[in-house]
């Protein structure tokens, strides 16, 4: 059963509304397979606050067995990972690492499951009117969905990840067959510990009450991604580059430094080997500042990537991306 459809997107960021077309896809897949079922609901686009920020799962599947939590990615061209479990895509014919989607759904599993802990009172009943039955020991299982429009999965002879990444086309069979191995494990003939279980009743108040904790984004009127900022001191020119915004709920504005916020010297990017991240760099006091900016999305830390002399500012997760600073010719 359907219990919540995909949330809407309405900006013209073209990244962003790839990944949402990359949702849309599994949601059809998943509303063909369950739209009928009775013991199998369907949430997409579950955003719930969680400690200091917020949790966003593209799609929940809740059975009787535990959760199923799937991750969409749209990938155009080719990804790949290796037994390291590092992950890259390509882009712009050259490989891009990138988040690995299967530890960003594990941290959506470590949300979901504290959050279900926290509220198990109100969710599960007692065993004979003393103890308190809860989730510690429900199973989450996690699947990455790559779009059907990938032209290849490049996976490792020793895969860390077999039936847990897998097409789009592909995902519902996958979670039948993790539902069909818990209700196997749980007949009276089976062998082993048996897997944790709920009734019905409490599985619908869990997806009630997980209905009832979604925290939608609200369309708001966009903050530029990129602004200069003004100088404090009489400043050197120094290139930059401005293009299309993403939309984002958040007011914060995204800056590239114009001169040293100390003396008003030409400033540059460097690249620092041993904490391996970028910073900028006064040419004249040779003073440092760090590039801290968060993503008007997510709220994660943005990350810079260089091709060539640009530097591009970027969010993984969102699939956010925009020119940050060209260094001058």
């Amino acid at each position: 059963m359907i219990a919540k459809e995909l949330d809407g997107y309405n900006g013209e960021n073209k990244l962003i509304k790839a990944g949402h077309e990359a949702e849309k896809q599994i949601a059809h897949y998943l509303l063909r397979q369950y739209h009928n079922t009775e013991d199998v609901f369907v949430i997409n686009t579950l955003r719930f606050q969680w400690l200091d920020g917020y949790t966003q799962i593209d799609h929940l599947i809740l059975h009787r067995f535990g959760l199923i939590i799937i991750e969409s990615k749209s990938v155009s061209s080719k990804v790949k990972y290796n037994e390291r479990e590092e992950w890259n895509r390509l882009w712009n014919n050259h490989w891009d690492k990138m988040e690995n989607p299967i530890k960003q759904a594990r941290r959506q599993a470590k949300a979901i499951k504290d959050l279900l802990r926290d509220n198990a009172a109100q969710l599960r009943g007692k065993v004979l009117g003393l103890m308190q039955r809860g989730f510690k020991n429900m199973q989450i299982d996690c699947l990455v969905a790559i779009s059907d429009q990938c032209i290849s999965i490049q996976r490792p002879s020793n895969d860390p990840y077999p039936d847990i990444v897998v097409k789009a086309d592909l995902i519902t069979d996958q979670v039948d067959k993790i539902i069909a191995t818990y209700k196997k494990n749980s007949g009276i003939f089976a062998k082993g510990e048996p897997p944790w279980i709920i009734n019905r009743e409490e599985l619908v108040k869990v997806k009630d009450f997980l209905l009832s904790s979604h925290v939608p984004v609200v369309d708001e009127k966009p903050a530029p991604l990129l602004q200069q900022k003004a100088p404090a001191k009489t400043p050197q020119s120094v290139k930059t580059v401005v293009e299309a915004q993403p939309d984002t709920t958040s007011s914060e504005k995204i800056t590239s430094l114009t001169c040293c916020e100390e003396c008003g010297g030409k400033v540059s990017i460097l690249w620092n080997g041993k904490y391996k991240n970028y910073y900028w760099h006064c040419n004249a006091c040779e003073k440092n500042f760090p590039i801290k900016h968060a993503c008007p999305s997510c709220k994660e830390k943005l990350k810079i990537r260089k091709r060539k002399h640009d530097f591009f500012i970027y969010c993984d997760p969102c699939q956010l991306e925009a020119l940050y600073y060209s260094e001058e010719s």
